[in-house]
């Protein structure tokens, strides 16, 4: 497409003159949500080579994108497939980051396989004629790059540190050599890859290259680090992975990272609440709620899963290696916005979920009086032995929840705690169905919260339509809708003693 691209020519044929690496300044890598790792890999003193490679998809130019806007120093895109008006239309964050002209069209400058071997034969011809063998080696590596690498080249600052993104290499230098099938390809590739290795060690420059591939290449021995993204399917929901295989000078505490692209950004998921990053919890405050309905607490739950709909009961499904104590922000932001709207709250709770332990805690949220004004907490009846008639206990216990069903009223059973009162599994479903049916008739809201081992659980899940289930992955809680589907939440969570529950969610998309 000669005439379709903006046209920009080397405007210098000499290599930019060598200088010696500055220290950088302690905050030379932001946060923009960055993994700790590669932040640790671009803080040191020298100037390190990334490989990015990975399948289509998988978000390799955003990671690069945030990664010059992360680093605070000028940074360079030399591009084969993106325009810079799509940069700006997709990464529009980006603007400040990287003007115009930091952008190199590296297929405007394409001079083909033939003018290259060409330019590099009388090159090395010239340098074979030289007395300072070691000044025209330099210049023989320079000139041997590819057209797009020395005009970018030649705008790098020369007494700054500077950032250089390649998307892609593989773009760039399979055009540049000609088709793989060609003699001497391959030779050729590693001279080049040698010569860019070469040229990037000496210069102030760090330098993120992506492959469009994601098999192994033997650029990966020449760089600095070598990273992969990965995109699955977990459970019918995109998932994608950082993993780490070269991070030279870096300890790996771990093989890889859960990572979004939501909002055209990158973010690494962590696998703890970011305690240091005050930024991150979001803060408790009421939420205007639906007509027929109570926002979560959250905007970003309301966001992702939608507000909680009355008529409606909600299964909060948690996989066996999710800790149900992990989940107790969430539901003191639930029970908090209730009140705080002028709602009633019931609570069916068993032994992790004590009352006293629970009003301790949500009272960082709300005061005190207004919880036990309007908080109403039952306490479950004795264990009965299945085959045992059920006791009168706990029928009086499923009138009570019934009753405490109203328009604006918010009740919360954790059905474990409920189904170990009965005697056989019929009873226990008929009676969850008909605290469903109370809702439906009279309005409220109904959480429903069980493990995914619970007996009869199959039974009660598929007559409700808001299923949300909470699973592990790479020890990270997520947390997803699976009726009406939503993509995945990671739920990060901080519950301290003496302080305010703190909720970080982060969107997986």
């Amino acid at each position: 497409m000669p005439g379709a691209r903006r046209k920009t020519g080397p405007t210098e044929t000499s290599p930019r003159p060598e200088v010696a690496p500055t220290p950088p300044a302690l905050d030379t890598v932001g946060d923009w949500h960055l993994p700790t790792e590669l932040r640790r890999f671009f803080r040191g003193r020298t100037s390190q080579t990334l490989l990015v490679r990975g399948a289509p998809g998988t978000g390799k130019t955003t990671l690069a994108l945030t990664l010059l806007a992360g680093l605070r120093i000028p940074g360079f895109y030399v591009s084969t497939r993106v325009y810079y008006s799509e940069l700006q239309e997709h990464y529009p964050w980006l603007a400040e980051r990287l003007p115009e002209d930091h952008v190199v069209d590296a297929e405007a400058l394409w001079p083909g396989a033939a003018g290259r071997k060409e330019y590099s034969s009388l090159i090395r011809q010239f340098t074979d004629l030289s007395p300072d063998s070691e000044e025209f080696g330099n210049l023989d590596r320079f000139l041997t790059l590819p057209p797009g690498v020395q005009e970018v080249f030649s705008r790098l600052p020369v007494e700054q540190r500077s950032a250089l993104v390649i998307d892609s290499w593989d773009g760039l230098i399979e055009p540049y050599l000609g088709h793989p099938s060609e003699p001497l390809s391959a030779v050729h590739r590693l001279r080049v890859e040698n010569a860019l290795i070469s040229v990037l060690t000496k210069a102030n420059v760090h330098a993120i290259l992506i492959r469009e591939t994601p098999d192994f290449s033997g650029l990966e021995y020449l760089v600095h680090g070598v990273i992969e993204l990965r995109r699955d399917d977990v459970e019918g929901m995109v998932l994608r992975e950082l993993q780490y295989h070269k991070l030279r000078g870096v300890p790996l505490h771990s093989s890889s990272t859960l990572y979004s692209l939501d909002g055209a950004r990158f973010t690494a998921i962590p696998r703890t609440y970011p305690r240091s990053d005050a930024t991150a919890a979001e803060p408790f405050q009421v939420r205007e709620n639906p007509p027929n309905g109570l926002s979560w607490g959250l905007a970003e739950l309301d966001r992702t899963l939608g507000p909680l709909r009355a008529n409606e009961p909600v299964l909060l499904e948690l996989d066996p290696h999710v800790e149900r104590t992990s989940l107790r922000p969430l539901t003191e932001f639930i029970v908090a916005q209730a009140i705080r709207s002028g709602w009633e709250v019931t609570t069916l709770a068993d032994p992790p979920f004590s009352i006293g332990g629970f009003l301790a805690e949500t009272e960082r949220l709300i005061p005190r009086e207004l919880l036990l004004e309007h908080l109403t907490s039952f306490t479950p009846p004795p264990l009965v032995t299945p085959g045992s008639p059920t006791p009168p206990a706990t029928r009086k216990l499923i009138d009570q929840l019934k009753e405490s069903i109203t328009t604006k009223s918010a009740v919360g059973v954790v059905l474990t705690a409920l189904e170990v009162a009965f005697g056989s599994r019929p009873e226990f479903i008929d009676a969850v169905n008909s605290l469903s049916s109370r809702v439906h008739e009279r309005g409220g809201i109904l959480l429903l919260i069980a493990p995914s081992s619970m007996p009869g659980l199959s039974e009660i899940a598929p007559a409700i339509r808001n299923h949300i289930r909470f699973f592990s992955h790479r020890r990270t809680t997520l947390m997803y809708g699976i009726r009406p589907s939503t993509p995945a939440l990671a739920v990060l969570t901080s519950n301290l003693r003496g302080e305010a529950p703190g909720t970080w969610l982060l969107t997986i998309r």
